[in-house]
C-alpha cells in the first residue's frame, strides 16, 4: 500500500473510448485486489507491480475533484474504469464516499460500477442522489476462484443489486468478459438470478485479449483457450435470447441505456440492444417483474 498525491482526478475519455459512453473516469484508487487473470488494467495503467498485489492510494482525490468539477462541462463519470471504486481499504480511507460527494454536489451524473457489496455502506448518499446508477460486474452465475481469486461472491453480488434495487437506486449488470466455453445454462442462471434481484439493463462484452499483453500472459499460464470461430457471437446471441425470456435488455455498448450517454463518434456504428430504449433512471410506480415486494 502506498499513497500517491492525487493530481488530475477527473480524467476525460480519450475519443476511441468515448464508444463505450462516458464522458470521465474518476480512479479514487490505482491498482485493485481482485487480482482477475483478464484484467486489461494494469495493461493501460503499465504498472510493473504483480496484478493484484498492490493498491495505492490517491491521496486529497475528493478534493482535487471537487475543484476539477467546477470548471468541466457536465458529462456522464465512470467510478470506477481501472480499478474496482470499493476496494477493501475504502472501508478505511473514504476516497470513494468523498469522490461521490463532490460529484453529486455539482450534480454531475454517475455510473458505479464494482464487484463489492461494500457499496452499500454509501447507500443514504446514493439515494438522494440525482443521475446516479450501480452496476456489478460478472462473468458466471458462480464462482470463479482460477480467474477471480478474490473477487466477493456472486451471491453477495445479487444481494447488494436486490438491497440497492428496492431502495430505489438504479442498478446494471455488466456481463463481461464472456468467457469461452461458458454454458448455456450457466447464461439462463445468471439471466435469471440477475433479473430477480432486480437489474433493470444489461452490458455483455466477450473476452478480448489481443490489446492487452499482460492479461493474455495470465490467462494462458492458467489453461485459457481463445474463443472458436463464432464462439462469441454465438455468446452473445445465446445471452440475449435468455434475457429475452425474462425481459431484460441486453447492450453491446455500455452506458447505452443511459439518456445522458455520450453517442458514438460520427461514423462509428449504432449501439446495438435488445428491445426498445430503456431509461434506466426511470423509477416505475411498482416493483420489478421477478421481485419479492
Amino acid at each position: 500500500m502506498e499513497d500517491r498525491p492525487a493530481g488530475s482526478v477527473l480524467t476525460r475519455s480519450r475519443r476511441g473510448a468515448l464508444r463505450y459512453g462516458f464522458a470521465y473516469s474518476v480512479n479514487p484508487y490505482r491498482g485493485c485486489p481482485h487480482a482477475c487473470a483478464y484484467c486489461y488494467a494494469d495493461s493501460v495503467t503499465r504498472d510493473g507491480r504483480p496484478w493484484g498485489s498492490a493498491l495505492d492510494r490517491k491521496v486529497g482525490a475528493p478534493q482535487v475533484l471537487s475543484r476539477e468539477l467546477q470548471t468541466a462541462p457536465k458529462g456522464l463519470v465512470m467510478l470506477s474504469s481501472a480499478t474496482d471504486p470499493y476496494p477493501p481499504e475504502e472501508v478505511r480511507s473514504r476516497l470513494t464516499e468523498g469522490c461521490l460527494r463532490a460529484l453529486r454536489e455539482a450534480r454531475f451524473p454517475v455510473s458505479i460500477l464494482t464487484r463489492s457489496p461494500l457499496v452499500l455502506r454509501d447507500l443514504p448518499l446514493l439515494q438522494g442522489f440525482p443521475g446516479v446508477e450501480v452496476g456489478f460486474s460478472f462473468t458466471s452465475s458462480r464462482d470463479r476462484p482460477d480467474l477471480e481469486p478474490r473477487v466477493p461472491p456472486v451471491a453477495s453480488r445479487l444481494r447488494a443489486i436486490r438491497q440497492l434495487s428496492r431502495s430505489g437506486v438504479p442498478t446494471f449488470a455488466s456481463v463481461a468478459p464472456l468467457l469461452p466455453g461458458t454454458s448455456g445454462e450457466d447464461l439462463r442462471t445468471l439471466v435469471e438470478a440477475l433479473w430477480g434481484a432486480g437489474v433493470r439493463a444489461a452490458f455483455a462484452d466477450p473476452l478480448s485479449l489481443s490489446s492487452y499483453p499482460a492479461a493474455a500472459r495470465r490467462m494462458r499460464a492458467l489453461g485459457a483457450r481463445p474463443f472458436g470461430p463464432g464462439e462469441a457471437e454465438h455468446l452473445l446471441s445465446g445471452l440475449e435470447l435468455e434475457a429475452g425470456k425474462v425481459g431484460l435488455p441486453v447492450y453491446r455498448r455500455l452506458f447505452a441505456w443511459r439518456p445522458d450517454a455520450v453517442p458514438p463518434r460520427r461514423g462509428g456504428s449504432p449501439a446495438f440492444r435488445t428491445g426498445a430504449r430503456f431509461d434506466l433512471l426511470s423509477r416505475p410506480e411498482e416493483g420489478l417483474p421477478g421481485r419479492a415486494q
